[in-house]
């Protein structure tokens, strides 16, 4: 499993929501905060950040589209880190792409 976190502008929250609600995928966790003073200038004033946890083929999916599908003059990154399930919420599901909705919603 991949954990996909995604940093970007705190205007890109609601279209990045709504892409991720369009592919499927419910149960993100989200947050909003602001940079560290004086560690970048020309970072933005305020930060979005989402988590999602999907199966690897799902994650290489979402940072190809979501990335040519939010282009724009706003900052988005995004960070993948493997994940090893065991017990709780996410054990016992499919790994492949049809679990891609479950996964994400007990995330």
């Amino acid at each position: 499993m991949r954990r996909l976190t995604v940093i970007a502008d705190e205007e890109l929250l609601e279209p990045l929501e709504a892409e991720l609600s369009q592919r499927g995928i419910s149960g993100m966790a989200t947050a909003l905060g602001r940079p560290i003073p004086d560690v970048d200038p020309h970072l933005p004033i305020s930060l979005c950040r989402i988590e999602i946890i999907v199966p690897p083929e799902i994650c290489d999916q979402l940072v190809d589209e979501l990335g040519r599908n939010l282009t724009s003059d706003k900052r988005l990154s995004f960070c993948v880190e493997t994940v090893y399930v065991s017990g709780g919420l996410l054990s016992g599901l499919p790994t492949d792409s049809s679990a891609r909705t479950a996964v994400a919603a007990h995330a």
